[in-house]
């Protein structure tokens, strides 16, 4: 699938194997902001590097943060069609069956008010059973998460966009991608802000797209 991701999210992994997260390049700032999309939370300033200039995070304007991913996301979106489509969170872990919200899904939301796909949002997938974080143990790869995803909407013929904040493996976005195909849609791809990375050889706040049509390899020191 076609894959956009906004900028690079320096992992943890390497930190602990003696490869410090850098400052300059600003890996830490992408790494804080990629966590403050994902999180809703703020942790510290920060900045973000746009097209338009760089962007200063505080606590007094952090709600600008996912509005930020969300414009970007808008603007790249037109990029898989033209045509009508649906964007669908990857589900967090916490996504069960009957739960009324879910990480992902108020980050998507969240992201999306005010642009053009503000409408858009599908809560389209959950997990049938509450998954342990990839990080501790729990599954990553892509033919273990398939059987424990189910599509709650009708997806039969909707072209679709996957979002989430974050991207390792890409084996979820796999795995969301096969189920929702096996229901009849067609899925174009998907956008994130970050993808992990283990190295400061790419400048962090550097758009990229590519096309994953296998899981990718995870760190090894």
């Amino acid at each position: 699938m076609k894959l956009i991701h906004a900028c690079g999210y320096y992992s943890g992994l390497a930190v602990k194997a003696g490869k410090p997260r850098p400052r300059n390049p600003p890996f830490w700032e992408a790494y804080m902001f990629c966590w403050a999309v994902k999180s809703g939370e703020f942790h510290g300033n920060f900045y973000i590097e746009r097209k338009e200039g760089r962007l200063n995070i505080t606590r007094n304007n952090f709600q600008l943060v996912r509005p930020t991913f969300g414009s970007w996301a808008a603007k790249n979106l037109p990029t898989f069609t033209e045509e009508s489509l649906l964007v669908v969170p990857v589900p967090s872990k916490a996504a069960l069956i009957g739960v009324e919200a879910y990480t992902s899904l108020e980050m998507t939301r969240q992201a999306l008010k005010g642009t053009t796909y503000e409408n858009c949002v599908l809560d389209g997938l959950r997990w049938t059973e509450k998954l342990q974080k990839a990080h501790e143990g729990g599954p990553r790869k892509r033919a273990d998460l398939l059987p424990l995803l189910q599509v709650t909407s009708d997806v039969k013929e909707k072209k679709i966009v996957l979002i989430d904040d974050l991207f390792t493996t890409g084996g979820s976005l796999l795995a969301c991608q096969d189920r929702l195909s096996a229901e009849g849609a067609t899925v174009l791809g998907a956008i994130t802000c970050g993808r992990t990375v283990y190295d400061a050889t790419e400048p962090p706040f550097k758009a990229r797209k590519f096309e994953l049509t296998e899981e990718l390899s995870d760190y090894r020191d």
